[in-house]
Protein backbone atom coordinates (compact mmCIF):
# COMPACT_ATOMS: atom_id res chain seq x y z
CA UNK A 1 0.00 0.00 0.00
CA UNK A 2 2.79 2.43 0.90
CA UNK A 3 4.59 1.70 -2.40
CA UNK A 4 1.40 2.55 -4.30
CA UNK A 5 1.15 5.91 -2.51
CA UNK A 6 4.80 6.72 -3.29
CA UNK A 7 4.25 5.89 -6.96
CA UNK A 8 1.10 8.00 -7.06
CA UNK A 9 2.83 10.99 -5.44
CA UNK A 10 5.82 10.67 -7.79
CA UNK A 11 3.54 10.62 -10.82
CA UNK A 12 1.70 13.74 -9.57
CA UNK A 13 4.81 15.78 -10.36
CA UNK A 14 4.86 14.50 -13.92
CA UNK A 15 1.13 15.14 -14.28
CA UNK A 16 1.66 18.73 -13.11
CA UNK A 17 4.43 19.21 -15.67
CA UNK A 18 2.16 17.76 -18.37
CA UNK A 19 -0.66 20.14 -17.41
CA UNK A 20 1.64 23.17 -17.28
CA UNK A 21 2.89 22.31 -20.77
CA UNK A 22 -0.48 23.69 -21.95
CA UNK A 23 0.13 27.04 -20.27
CA UNK A 24 0.28 28.76 -16.90
CA UNK A 25 -2.22 27.80 -14.21
CA UNK A 26 -3.21 28.55 -10.64
CA UNK A 27 -3.27 25.79 -8.03
CA UNK A 28 -7.04 25.28 -8.06
CA UNK A 29 -7.07 24.83 -11.83
CA UNK A 30 -4.22 22.34 -11.50
CA UNK A 31 -6.06 20.37 -8.81
CA UNK A 32 -9.22 20.19 -10.94
CA UNK A 33 -7.25 19.18 -14.05
CA UNK A 34 -5.38 16.48 -12.15
CA UNK A 35 -8.58 15.16 -10.57
CA UNK A 36 -10.06 14.82 -14.08
CA UNK A 37 -6.89 13.14 -15.33
CA UNK A 38 -6.79 10.70 -12.42
CA UNK A 39 -10.50 10.00 -12.56
CA UNK A 40 -11.80 8.15 -9.55
CA UNK A 41 -8.51 6.45 -8.76
CA UNK A 42 -8.56 4.48 -5.55
CA UNK A 43 -4.90 5.07 -4.75
CA UNK A 44 -5.28 8.79 -3.96
CA UNK A 45 -6.99 8.75 -0.57
CA UNK A 46 -5.61 12.05 0.71
CA UNK A 47 -6.48 15.67 -0.02
CA UNK A 48 -5.30 16.16 -3.60
CA UNK A 49 -4.78 19.90 -3.15
CA UNK A 50 -2.19 19.29 -0.41
CA UNK A 51 -0.43 16.67 -2.56
CA UNK A 52 -0.35 19.13 -5.48
CA UNK A 53 0.97 21.91 -3.22
CA UNK A 54 3.82 19.70 -1.98
CA UNK A 55 4.66 18.55 -5.51
CA UNK A 56 4.62 22.17 -6.73
CA UNK A 57 7.03 23.21 -3.96
CA UNK A 58 9.42 20.44 -5.02
CA UNK A 59 9.13 21.40 -8.69
CA UNK A 60 9.74 25.07 -7.83
CA UNK A 61 12.77 24.14 -5.68
CA UNK A 62 14.21 22.12 -8.56
CA UNK A 63 13.53 25.09 -10.90
CA UNK A 64 11.29 23.06 -13.20
CA UNK A 65 8.28 25.26 -12.39
CA UNK A 66 8.15 29.01 -11.90
CA UNK A 67 5.81 30.70 -9.40
CA UNK A 68 4.69 34.20 -10.25
CA UNK A 69 2.33 35.41 -7.51
CA UNK A 70 0.40 32.12 -7.36
CA UNK A 71 0.44 31.46 -11.10
CA UNK A 72 2.58 28.49 -12.06
CA UNK A 73 4.31 27.88 -15.37
CA UNK A 74 7.10 25.73 -16.73
CA UNK A 75 10.64 27.03 -16.70
CA UNK A 76 11.33 26.53 -20.40
CA UNK A 77 15.09 26.87 -19.84
CA UNK A 78 15.17 23.88 -17.46
CA UNK A 79 12.97 21.43 -19.38
CA UNK A 80 14.11 19.91 -22.62
CA UNK A 81 11.28 18.20 -24.53
CA UNK A 82 12.05 14.73 -25.77
CA UNK A 83 10.06 12.95 -28.50
CA UNK A 84 7.83 10.16 -27.27
CA UNK A 85 8.52 6.76 -28.79
CA UNK A 86 4.83 6.25 -29.53
CA UNK A 87 4.16 8.76 -32.22
CA UNK A 88 5.98 12.08 -32.03
CA UNK A 89 4.20 13.41 -28.97
CA UNK A 90 6.44 15.57 -26.83
CA UNK A 91 7.02 14.60 -23.22
CA UNK A 92 9.11 16.34 -20.61
CA UNK A 93 11.98 14.37 -19.18
CA UNK A 94 12.67 16.32 -15.99
CA UNK A 95 10.48 15.99 -12.97
CA UNK A 96 10.71 15.51 -9.21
Amino acid sequence: MMQIMRTAKASIGQLIVDQLAHGEMRILVLVVALRKTLGRSAYIKVDLSSVVAVALRKLIASKVVLDSEGTYSLNRQQIKPSPDAAGGRTTHNKCI
